[in-house]
């Protein structure tokens, strides 16, 4: 309690009116109560992918997200406390940390893809702390599983690293139900994905209580994103920050033949329901991941090329009023099932094998297959596989990440982003290891491929 007496004056000599009843005279009494003192260190209050429901999910290059209960100290945030690996091994990572309101967010992304079908734990030790030092109560390890896809094929649209051709939301006339004050887009430098440039895009966006329909269009208007054709053989995806306001966003894709594009296709809504980065992605293969938009399509992927319209939002019962989102590295790519490490070790390959690719000649794709030995002091070596056209020229890049040791198959499609290739003589490369290091530990080898119509 805190007691200013009656006595006290103004400059005028007038004694204090403490309770405004306009009688002076009486003093003001304040009463007020302290927190408890803050004793206990930050407690994780979601992860993902948790221990239990992701496992076996979880994408090669995905992001790990660890909400706090509270502010960290971000001096306690390092390698020596946050510990991803598989097995004994440490895995190199890069970490992001930033604050949502009164609690902290990590971020984790690893620079090279991880292993499908592989088992990881996340540590994150007791010496992580409070702004004002207390440690977490104990350890917390997370363990997960990876899918068993990994990636053949990746192309990027859009990595947000130059500014482009992206529409304030409000010059689009299918954007409704917003205040046109509080909603905006951008590229920014501090909110991006971990290992990748310091670059992303935001939309910023508040909805009008009263307006009965809700929808925000990012419209790409031009430039070499919207240049960028595909068709349907493709996986589109981008790494996507939630705010956890329950509102909705999906993908829109214009459809025609390369040249008129006379549809507009959308994919489900997808409910913003978690914190910081998450890869989320439309299988273009997968016909019931397709929506329709207000009569603009038939709901059906049924033109043979593709390219970017717009990111869309809309709200949700319950969902938040406003808030803000990030995007980075909108993609497309291509998965398949890769064998990796065998169980056996006996079974492990002693040699780099580089095998004819099958069918050959072949329409509209065929299977090449390659082996990564144990060779050398480590069982992982950096693979490349690519395709090139008989002046040499690149044509497609099949693998560009370390591998384990194991045995490997790759499809290789004709249409490559969307381009048909011309029939003729191909050729694809292996390399693998690094020249640099003690012979037999490196590998390069070429063979030739017919593409017939």
């Amino acid at each position: 309690m805190l007691i200013v007496d009656s006595t006290v004056t103004d400059v005028n000599g007038k004694m204090l009116d403490g309770n405004g009843d306009g009688v002076s005279g009486d003093s003001y009494v304040l009463h007020f109560s302290t927190v408890a003192q803050d004793l206990g260190g930050p407690i994780v209050t979601q992860t993902f992918p948790d221990s239990i429901s992701s496992s076996g999910s979880f994408d090669v290059e995905g992001v790990v997200t660890v909400l706090f209960d509270e502010l960290v100290n971000s001096a306690t945030i390092n390698h020596n406390n946050v510990i991803l690996k598989t097995g004994a091994t440490a895995i190199s990572k890069d970490m992001q940390l930033k604050t949502i309101g009164n609690q902290s967010i990590l971020n984790i992304k690893t620079q090279q893809a991880l292993l499908n079908n592989t088992q990881y734990s996340l540590t994150l030790k007791q010496n992580i702390t409070d702004v004002i030092g207390n440690p977490m109560p104990s350890d917390q390890e997370i363990i997960f599983t990876t899918s068993d896809l990994s990636y053949s094929q990746k192309a990027t649209i859009d990595d947000f690293s130059t500014t482009g051709n992206w529409w304030q939301p409000e010059n689009s006339g299918s954007t409704e139900g917003i205040i046109d004050s509080g909603t905006s887009s951008g590229y920014t430098s501090m909110y991006y994905l971990p290992a990748s440039p310091a670059n992303g895009f935001f939309i910023q966006y508040q909805w009008n209580p009263s307006a009965t329909s809700k929808l925000i269009r990012e419209y790409l208007s031009g430039g070499a994103p919207r240049n960028i054709i595909f068709d349907t053989s493709y996986t589109l995806q981008a790494y996507v920050w939630g705010d956890g306001s329950r509102n909705k966003f999906r993908f829109a894709i214009d459809e025609g033949d390369g040249t008129n594009w006379p549809n507009h296709e959308v994919s489900k809504w997808i409910e913003i329901d978690w914190y910081g980065w998450r890869l989320v992605e439309w299988n273009l293969k997968d016909p019931t991941t397709v929506d329709s938009w207000a009569g603009l399509g038939n709901g059906i992927l049924d033109y043979p090329k593709y390219r970017i319209d717009s990111f869309q939002m809309t709200d949700a019962p319950g969902s938040s009023l406003y808030g803000r989102i990030y995007f980075d590295n909108i993609r497309l790519v291509k998965k398949s099932i890769v064998s990796g490490i065998e169980s056996d070790q006996q079974t492990l390959p002693n040699d780099f094998v580089l095998y004819q690719n099958y069918p050959n000649p072949f329409n509209p794709s065929t299977k090449i297959r390659y082996t990564i030995p144990a060779v050398g002091t480590s069982l992982m070596k950096f693979v490349q596989l690519k395709v090139f056209d008989v002046l040499g020229n690149e044509v497609a890049t099949l693998v560009n990440e370390y591998k384990p040791t194991g045995k490997y198959e790759m499809e290789f499609q004709s249409s490559v982003d969307g381009r048909q290739l011309a029939s003729g003589v191909y050729y694809y490369q292996l390399k693998a290891g690094d020249p640099s290091t003690s012979p037999g530990q490196s590998f390069i080898q070429t063979k030739k491929m017919i593409l017939v119509k």
